[in-house]
């Protein structure tokens, strides 16, 4: 394909990213190679001449320079969206000027002065993937902040500066690489509703003790010493316990009698896990979701005809015990791999 002028970005709506750089594509402009200071100002053009507003601009970049970071971003200060992967930054600095900014996206990304992030006022979900975390201060003061997501990170120092985000309601630290100490500091995190871990080298969860409030709370194969504070969890309408089978990643759920408080349950999932009875799950009244797919022992569902709200079932996999006590009413989910029913 033969080159393409930095002026006809506007009417190459699909142009390759081979080439224009940067690459302007249905209001996203991608920047997946280094960018002169001229070529960033004919897509910014090329952008408005588009008919679109500077503050509906999305940044895509990959595998670029500092430079080219910090020009794009000071061309479009008004993006609403920022994505990154495989750029090395030497610096943060160019995320101070996206005062309008409500995602940013960064993926293996050193993150080790925060500050910047402190002027991104409007900033509203925050990805941080397999980048390397040392201090959270800098997020203190985003009070639009609603969701965090730390996916295969490096984490150190403690999250207890997120305390300060009023309307952060959900963090995802799942295979988060962090010590004891680094959880234990999500018990300050008082206005969070949703906890979401899992493949972490956490022990203890004694830190649920401090956050009442929870209403969401994931855990996937991790060698917790004992499930009992979940018991205090009595806002909790969505518990998963994944893989806790009781094998050597992860103990087995045992009775289930730590659920016992939680009558507000809407869903509960225990996928591929190993526990010793379920009749405590009759008590849960309000639930409507129900996975106990590939369990590690036969499952009886007898206590289902005492759910009287529950519309799906999911036994994937599942030696099934009493499966004729499921009501017709109730949406079954199974494979070749399911017995019993």
């Amino acid at each position: 394909m033969p080159a393409v002028d930095a002026s006809s970005f506007a009417a190459m709506r699909t142009t390759s990213a081979e080439t224009a750089v940067p690459n302007v594509q249905y209001g996203m402009i991608y920047v997946t190679k280094p960018a002169t200071p001229e070529q960033i100002a004919a897509a910014k053009k090329a952008y408005l001449d588009d008919g679109r507003q500077p503050e509906d601009a999305r940044l895509k970049f990959e595998k670029v320079d500092d430079a080219t970071v910090g020009a794009t971003i000071a061309a479009f200060r008004d993006a609403t969206s920022v994505e990154m992967k495989e750029t090395k930054l030497e610096s943060l600095a160019p995320f101070a000027l996206l005062g309008n900014v409500r995602r940013i996206s960064l993926n293996k990304v050193t993150c080790a002065d925060t500050s910047p992030f402190a002027h991104c006022a409007k900033l509203q979900a925050l990805e941080l993937r397999y980048c390397t975390v040392s201090d959270f201060s800098g997020f203190a003061a985003l009070q639009n902040l609603e969701t965090i997501d730390l996916y295969g990170s490096n984490v150190s120092g403690s999250f207890a500066p997120l305390a300060t985000c009023s309307r952060l309601r959900k963090i995802d630290y799942y295979a988060v690489k962090g010590d004891q100490a680094l959880y234990d500091s999500l018990g300050t995190l008082k206005q969070v509703k949703e906890f979401h871990g899992g493949l972490t080298k956490m022990t203890s969860i004694k830190w649920l003790l401090n956050v009442p409030q929870t209403e969401a709370l994931v855990v996937f194969s991790e060698k917790i010493d004992d499930f009992s504070p979940i018991s205090t969890l009595a806002n909790l309408t969505h518990f998963k316990g994944w893989s806790m089978d009781g094998g050597s990643m992860a103990p087995a759920l045992g009775d289930l009698s730590f659920l016992a408080n939680c009558k507000k349950l809407k869903k509960l999932e225990l996928p591929s896990s190993n526990y010793t009875s379920t009749a405590i799950i009759g008590t849960f009244t309000d639930i409507e979701e129900l996975d106990l797919s590939r369990a590690k022992q036969p499952v009886d569902v007898s206590f289902v005809k005492k759910l009287p709200k529950l519309k799906r079932i999911s036994l994937y996999g599942t030696d099934v015990i009493n499966g004729g006590a499921i009501p017709g009413n109730v949406k079954i989910y199974k494979d070749k791999n399911t017995k019993g029913l």
